[in-house]
């Protein structure tokens, strides 16, 4: 994504001609990296993704997903009665472990399709009002995407109403959407990370000293559709705020017209909500959306600067001394 840089520290002159800032994302292996352009810094440095750091600093990342695996796993081999079909030997106790294993890897991988999937149709419901056609498309057993990914309880209707709750919220906050799928990093910290949606909101001058006299709210929001929200999630929002106050030292516009908005990063303020689709609700299982607001205290740097630090260390073998 293509921005627009003015200046630095955090002071943009009108009228001055900008300079363009490039943030990619680029798939390395099973995690990704982030290329940024236009800082003389960053040329040619490929930026650790935010949820890596927060992964490997913070165990909630991992540990829980460990737990479900094992979990899912012995309550599938009980269930479906595996460790009765005649386990006569090592060949039969092989046919157990792989299939009592793999059954929690496809588990996780239709969640994760059920949460792209969802993620998408949200986008285009956000643009449209209307759900997505390719709900309707077809794969090549003749199950169609819906049906795939989605649990039966996941009615499309269900799903309409959770898009249009957002959609109201959105609106009736007095947000303006400023861009999905938005591509920001640290020049110092060396992250980088993509947010789901990102909104702002002009405040009138006589509401300001309701908002710490900011001109300018901007609100980070990122859809989740799992089971909980984490401690993790708290932290990926807040890493996500920091960039977005790097950028701005930097002069970046993170939309055109922005600096008609706001002159200096002290007139905004930075926010972040974590809009969970919860998948099961009530005794009928309708999925409901609730809307978990960051606390304030955590819209800072010292939260990921503390993650990166351990990240960073924890690429440092030890030193060894032979007895």
């Amino acid at each position: 994504m293509k921005y627009k840089k003015y200046g630095v520290d955090g002071t943009w002159e009108v009228g001055q001609e900008p300079t363009e800032v490039d943030v990619t994302m680029k798939e390395v292996g099973s995690t990704h990296k982030y290329l940024v352009t236009g800082i003389e810094e960053l040329e040619g440095e490929e930026l650790d993704s935010v949820t890596t750091i927060i992964g490997s600093a913070d165990g909630t990342g991992t540990f829980p997903i460990s737990r479900w695996y094992a979990r899912l796993a012995a309550e599938y081999g009980w269930d479906t009665e595996l460790w009765e079909q005649g386990l006569g030997g090592a060949k039969d106790r092989e046919r157990f472990v792989q299939e009592v294993k793999n059954y929690p890897i496809r588990v996780f991988e239709t969640a994760g399709h059920r949460g792209t999937l969802i993620h998408r149709a949200l986008e285009i419901y956000l643009d449209s009002d209307t759900p997505p056609d390719w709900w309707k498309d077809i794969d090549n057993n003749g199950v169609s995407v819906k049906d795939k990914y989605l649990p039966i309880e996941f009615k499309l209707k269900n799903l309409e109403s959770c898009f249009k709750d957002i959609k109201d919220w959105i609106h009736n906050g007095g947000f303006v959407i400023r861009g999905r799928e938005i591509p920001v990093f640290h020049k110092d910290l060396r992250i980088g990370g993509t947010i789901d949606l990102l909104l702002s909101k002009e405040i009138p001058p006589e509401e300001r000293e309701h908002y710490d006299n900011n001109k300018l709210i901007i609100l980070i929001v990122d859809f989740k559709t799992g089971s909980d929200i984490r401690w993790k999630d708290q932290l990926q929002q807040s890493a996500y705020a920091t960039c977005i106050m790097s950028m701005m030292d930097e002069g970046i516009m993170l939309w055109d017209g922005m600096l008609n908005d706001v002159i200096t990063k002290e007139d905004v303020g930075m926010g972040a909500t974590l809009m969970h689709i919860q998948e099961e609700f009530g005794v009928k299982k309708i999925p409901r959306v609730v809307a978990h607001h960051v606390q304030k205290e955590l819209i800072n740097n010292l939260a990921i600067s503390s993650a990166t630090f351990l990240h960073n260390m924890s690429k440092i073998k030890t030193a060894k001394e032979k007895l």
